[in-house]
């Protein structure tokens, strides 16, 4: 199955989260090209909890049902502990990593997503641990 074409979606932010954030969407769409089961695209946010602006690039594959892409934001964007929004530098940008499957009878892929990142302690910067925040997705061919 190739599936070259424009696709829209959306995402449901999960665990990781803050309460006000679970169970919140964001709609999305990408531009993808699959080239013999390799896939790439460009994308954007269309509106939602943590819309970002900046547009977005993925890389990844498809074969047969099964999807796996990672997404990177042009600029991450993060939201401090006042709640104001802010953007990454490139080289902070974060990937944020989609796996799913095809439903021949929605026609949709759907699945989860998951980010990984390496954090400071607050209390001790030299102390590091590993934040995973996830969710779930779904997205058609328009």
């Amino acid at each position: 199955m190739n599936i070259t074409g424009k696709w829209q979606g959306t995402l449901i932010y999960g665990e990781g989260y803050d309460e006000e954030s679970i169970g919140k969407s964001l709609d999305f769409e990408f531009d993808i090209i699959d080239t013999e089961g390799e896939i790439t695209a460009t994308g954007k946010d269309l509106n939602g909890h943590g819309y970002n602006s900046t547009g977005s690039y993925i890389n990844g594959f498809v074969d047969d049902d099964i999807i796996s892409f990672i997404k990177q934001y042009n600029k991450g964007l993060t939201i401090d502990e006042e709640g104001n929004e802010e953007y990454m530098p490139p080289e902070e940008n974060y990937e944020v990593n989609y796996s799913g499957l095809y439903n021949h009878i929605t026609k949709e892929f759907e699945g989860d997503w998951e980010i990984v990142t390496l954090m400071e302690s607050i209390e001790n910067p030299d102390e590091k641990f590993i934040h995973i925040c996830s969710g779930t997705w779904k997205m058609h061919k328009v």
